[in-house]
């Protein structure tokens, strides 16, 4: 690993951002943010990648039909296009987790971001498949066992605090 890749690590800030793609997903965001607690790290939404937070939480909204919206539709082929954020997503080991906000049975398109992500944006999955969550709306995101199973993992990957050596 050269120099440069050992500075932009020691630059990275646990916990993760949370970024609701698509209108009705910022209401589900901000209770997904309000869940994690303190592994939320804030962000403006159009400049998390600027933030040096090295997990990702996406909420994607999910059509009737299953399809995902515009705004991911726009962020997957931005993550397609750019060479950048993969080698950026594996120097930081950039984890993600996606939460699709629609029916159950009817979240696809939530899968074909994940999928992006994986494949083309050099991330790897913060919680073991199957990966996905599902809520049909921002009350349900609290008591969801995906959320709390995203908390458990992020808390397993923050930096713990060292001891203090005696002093004799």
């Amino acid at each position: 690993m050269s120099t440069a890749d050992e500075s932009i690590k020691q630059a990275v800030k646990s916990g993760a951002i949370v970024v609701g793609l698509g209108r009705a997903a910022g209401p589900a965001a901000d209770a997904l943010r309000e869940a994690l607690g303190a592994h939320a790290r804030e962000c403006a939404d159009d400049d998390w990648e600027a933030s040096r937070v090295n997990h990702l939480c996406l909420v994607v909204e999910c059509g009737p039909t299953g399809a995902c919206c515009e705004a991911a539709e726009k962020f997957m082929r931005e993550v397609r296009r750019s060479d950048g954020y993969s080698v950026y997503s594996e120097i930081i080991r950039r984890r993600v987790a996606v939460l699709a906000l629609g029916r159950p049975g009817a979240v696809a398109g939530a899968g074909k971001v994940e999928e992006a992500l994986l494949k083309r944006g050099g991330c790897t999955r913060l919680l073991p498949p199957p990966s996905i969550g599902t809520v049909e709306s921002a009350s349900g995101v609290a008591a969801l066992p995906w959320t709390r199973k995203a908390v458990e993992a992020l808390a397993a990957l923050a930096p713990q605090p060292h001891e203090p050596e005696p002093v004799e």
